[in-house]
C-alpha cells in the first residue's frame, strides 16, 4: 500500500480545524444577529404597544364587544401586527384575526407577565394562525390599577425573510474565508512539510555517497536543529568514508604490490579476498573468485589438505606444495595464519603464497653444477691418478711407457687448468657484471667479429672448415671489445667442433631495428628441442662423450650468456636435428 506524503496527512486536519472555525463563527454571527434582530422587533412590538394603548379605553368590557374588535383590526392592518385584548382574567375581548370570547390567556407567559403589571415577551406555535409567532404583551393599568393587558405579535417567518439576506451574505462570506483557509493552510503546511522533503532528499543523497550537497537552514529551530545535525554527519561521514577509502585503497596497494600471494578465506572456506599475486598464481580472475569455495576454484588435494589442517586448529605450518593442473610444474611454498574479527573470534584462514618455482630450480641447477662440476673435475682427476700410481708400480723404469704418461698426465692437467681458467673466467664475468666494472666503449662489430675468425682460423684450417663472413660495414655497439670477441669466439670454436669436414660456418652481422645481430650457423648434427632451454647452463653438455672429445669444459656457452648480458643484450638459439644450429647474439646498436 502507497505511503501518503505528510503534507496530505496534516492539511486535511489543519483544513478540518479551520473550517469549523469558519463555520462556528458563522453560525454564531447568524445566531447573534437573529438574537439582535428578535430583540430589536421586541423592542419594536413594545413601542408599537404602547402607542396602541393610547387608542383603547383604560376600562375594558368584561364581554367581547365588536366594536373593538373592528378598531384592533384596522389598527393591525395599521401597524401589520397582530393584536389581542385581554381582560384582567384572561378572557379575550378582542382580537385582530378573530374573536375568541371564551378562550382565555390567563396562563399565557407573557400575558400572566403583563397582568403581574410587568411587560412579558414569548415565542411559540399558534394554533390559530398555524405559525411561530413573537408575543410582547404590556399591562392595561386604569386608576393604578392593572385592568387588562394588550398583547402584539408578528409572524417568525417575517423575521426570517428579513435576515435571508444576511444569511446568505454569510454563507458567501463563509465560503470565501473557506477557501481563503484552504490557500492558507496549504501554504503553511508546505512551508511545514518543504524542509522535510529537503532533508530527505538530501539524505537520499547522503545514501547514494554524494556528500556535497549542503542543507538549507530552515528558520524553525527544530527544523534548523536538524538540518545542521545532517550536515555535519554529512561531512563526518564524508570523511570518514575518505579514511577507510584511503586505508582500503593503501591496503590494496600494498597488498597488491607483495611477491606473495594472498588469500583470506572464511570459516567455510569461501574466499574473501584474492591479491594479484594470488590470482595470478593461481590463474584465476580475482572478481570473479570471491564469495566461492577454494575447492571450486583450485584443485590442489595437498594445499586443500593444508587448508583443512589450518581450519581445524592445528599448529602454523609451512609446507611446500606443488599445484597440479595450474601451472605445470609449478612450486608453491604456503603458510597460513588465524583470522579473526574485532572480537577475536575466529573468523577464517589467511592463506600466503610465495612460488618458489624459480629457487627451486636454481636449487636445482646448482645440485646439477656441483655434479657436474665434481664429474668433470673427477674424470681428469682420476685419470692423473691412476696414471701416477702406474708410474709408481715400475711403468716409469719403460721409457716409451713414461713419455706416453707423462704425455697423458700432461694432457689431463691442461683440461685441468682449462676448466679452472672457465671457471674463473664466469666468476669475473658475473661479479664486474654485478659491479658495474666492465668497461665499454663505441667499437665497430665487423672489426670484433673479424678478430675472432681470425683467432679461430687455425681451428677451422685443421677440421677443413670454411668461416663465411656477411657483415654491415657501419656497424657500432657500445661493448667491451676482448670479452665481445671471447663471446663470438666460443660461439666460433663450437660451430666448428659440431661441423663436418668441408661444411661452411656462416657469420651473418646485420642490424634488425635498434638492434645489431651476431648470427653464427653451422650445418652440423643440431640439437634436439628438449636440450634448447638448459643449452646455456653450466656444465650442461648435449652429448657427454662427443664434448670431452673433442675438447670442451661444457663452460663455453654459458660464458657467452653472461657476457652478453653484462652488455644488456640477448643470446638465442635455433636448431633443428641434422640440419645445424644457429646461435644469435642480439646488442644494441649506437648508430642514428
Amino acid at each position: 500500500m502507497p505511503k501518503r506524503r505528510l503534507q496530505w496527512r496534516i492539511y486535511p486536519a489543519y483544513l478540518s480545524v479551520a473550517l469549523t472555525v469558519i463555520v462556528v463563527l458563522c453560525s454564531f454571527a447568524a445566531y447573534s444577529m437573529r438574537k439582535a434582530h428578535v430583540a430589536l422587533t421586541v423592542n419594536d412590538l413594545e413601542i408599537r404597544a404602547r402607542l396602541l394603548l393610547q387608542k383603547f379605553p383604560t376600562t375594558l368590557p368584561s364581554e367581547p364587544s365588536d366594536d373593538l374588535t373592528l378598531l384592533i383590526r384596522s389598527l393591525a392592518v395599521e401597524s401589520q401586527v397582530r393584536i389581542t385584548l385581554v381582560t384582567k382574567s384572561g378572557r379575550v375581548i378582542a382580537d385582530s384575526p378573530l374573536s375568541h370570547g371564551s378562550e382565555s390567556l390567563l396562563y399565557s407567559p407573557e400575558v400572566h407577565e403583563a397582568l403581574a403589571g410587568q411587560g412579558g415577551v414569548a415565542q411559540r406555535y399558534s394554533s390559530v394562525l398555524r405559525t411561530e409567532l413573537l408575543y410582547v404583551a404590556l399591562p392595561i393599568v386604569n386608576e393604578n390599577a392593572v385592568a387588562g393587558a394588550i398583547r402584539v405579535s408578528v409572524p417568525l417567518s417575517m423575521l426570517t425573510a428579513e435576515l435571508r439576506d444576511t444569511n446568505v451574505l454569510l454563507a458567501v462570506t463563509g465560503v470565501f474565508l473557506a477557501l481563503i483557509a484552504a490557500v492558507v493552510v496549504f501554504i503553511i503546511t508546505r512551508r511545514i512539510t518543504r524542509p522535510i522533503e529537503q532533508m530527505k532528499k538530501g539524505a537520499e543523497e547522503f545514501a547514494s555517497g554524494d556528500f556535497s550537497l549542503k542543507l538549507s537552514i530552515p528558520d524553525s529551530a527544530e527544523f534548523a536543529g536538524l538540518a545542521v545535525a545532517l550536515n555535519d554527519m554529512a561531512e563526518q561521514l564524508n570523511a570518514r568514508i575518505q579514511t577507510v577509502t584511503a586505508q582500503r585503497t593503501e591496503q590494496e596497494a600494498i597488498l597488491s604490490s607483495l611477491r606473495e600471494g594472498v588469500i583470506a578465506l572464511d570459516q567455510e572456506e569461501r574466499i574473501l579476498y584474492v591479491n594479484r599475486t594470488a590470482a595470478e598464481l593461481l590463474d584465476v580472475n580475482s572478481s570473479q573468485v570471491r564469495n566461492r569455495l577454494m575447492q571450486a576454484v583450485v584443485r590442489g588435494s595437498e594445499l586443500q589438505r593444508f587448508i583443512s589442517s589450518r581450519l581445524s586448529g592445528e599448529e602454523y605450518a609451512a609446507e611446500t606444495v606443488v599445484l597440479s593442473g595450474v601451472k605445470p610444474g609449478q612450486v608453491l611454498q604456503v603458510g597460513g595464519a588465524e583470522l579473526r574479527d574485532a572480537a577475536g573470534r575466529l573468523a577464517g584462514l589467511v592463506v600466503v603464497l610465495n612460488d618458489i618455482t624459480r629457487l627451486q630450480r636454481l636449487e636445482n641447477m646448482r645440485r646439477d653444477f656441483v655434479a657436474n662440476v665434481s664429474h668433470e673435475l673427477k674424470t681428469p682427476i682420476a685419470s692423473i691418478k691412476g696414471y701416477v700410481e702406474t708410474l709408481r708400480e715400475g711403468a716409469m723404469d719403460d721409457p716409451q711407457a713414461l713419455v706416453s704418461f707423462l704425455d697423458r698426465l700432461a694432457h689431463n692437467a691442461e683440461r685441468l687448468n682449462a676448466i679452472v681458467d672457465d671457471l674463473l673466467l664466469l666468476s669475473r664475468i658475473e661479479q664486474d657484471g654485478e659491479q658495474g666494472l666492465v668497461q665499454h666503449s663505441d667499437q665497430s662489430l665487423r672489426a670484433i667479429v673479424e678478430s675472432a675468425i681470425t683467432s679461430c682460423q687455425d681451428k677451422a684450417d685443421e677440421r677443413q672448415v670454411t668461416l663465411a663472413l656477411i657483415c654491415q660495414n657501419d656497424l657500432t655497439v657500445r661493448a667491451n671489445p676482448t670479452l665481445l670477441e671471447q663471446a663470438v669466439g666460443n660461439l666460433l670454436d663450437n660451430a666448428i667442433k659440431y661441423s663436418d669436414s668441408g661444411k661452411t660456418v656462416e657469420i651473418t652481422v646485420t642490424r634488425e631495428g635498434d638492434e645489431a645481430v651476431i648470427h653464427v650457423r653451422d650445418y652440423g648434427c643440431g640439437i634436439e628441442a628438449e636440450h634448447l632451454p638448459r643449452l646455456f647452463e653450466r656444465f650442461y653438455r648435449v652429448d657427454r662423450a662427443r664434448s670431452r672429445k673433442l675438447g670442451g669444459t661444457g663452460l663455453g656457452l654459458a660464458i657467452v650468456k653472461h657476457i652478453v648480458q653484462t652488455h644488456g643484450g640477448s643470446v638465442v638459439v635455433e636448431s633443428t636435428p641434422t640440419l645445424g644450429s644457429t646461435f644469435s647474439i642480439h646488442l644494441l646498436s649506437t648508430n642514428s
